[in-house]
């Protein structure tokens, strides 16, 4: 089964809260708002300056302690290529004789009983094949 592994660009967004104190009402701030939306606003600091230039005085600006994401897109998708035991097991077979592969095998297993299952280790498809790489290379030496 193919394997990939995606580059995901996550955007997160982080609350803030700007207390106000204006005379102006709730239609008014509405209202000035919805101008001041118009204009490109990157971070409070630039809403609270413009704020108080429209004489609406900013007395607090405080961060919510929630974060929260607002988009997440996959930039990259690129496939893992990764050696699977049966597709290493079969280029093994080919390159030796029955003989040799079977002992190759055999000392694999042996030593993955002595080395490991001995001390509480599981052993994985990399892990497996590097063992028997090791053990392959020791019989073909000979």
């Amino acid at each position: 089964m193919p394997r990939f592994k995606l580059s995901v660009d996550e955007t997160v967004n982080t609350m803030k809260f700007i207390e106000i104190n204006t005379p102006l009402s709730e239609i008014e701030i509405d209202a000035l708002l919805t101008k001041i939306e118009k204009i490109e606003i990157t971070s409070t600091e630039v809403l609270s300056k413009i704020l108080e230039a429209h004489n609406v005085k900013v007395t607090n600006v405080t961060t919510s302690g929630q974060s929260y994401y607002t988009n997440a897109a996959t930039l990259e998708i690129e496939e893992l290529k990764e050696t699977m035991v049966f597709e290493f097991l079969t280029d093994l077979k080919t390159r030796t004789t029955d003989e040799q592969f079977k002992d190759i095998l055999a000392a694999t297993d042996q030593d993955i009983k002595f080395n490991r299952i001995g001390f509480g280790k599981t052993t994985g498809p990399k892990k497996f094949i590097e063992i028997c790489t090791g053990c392959a290379n020791v019989f073909l030496r000979y």
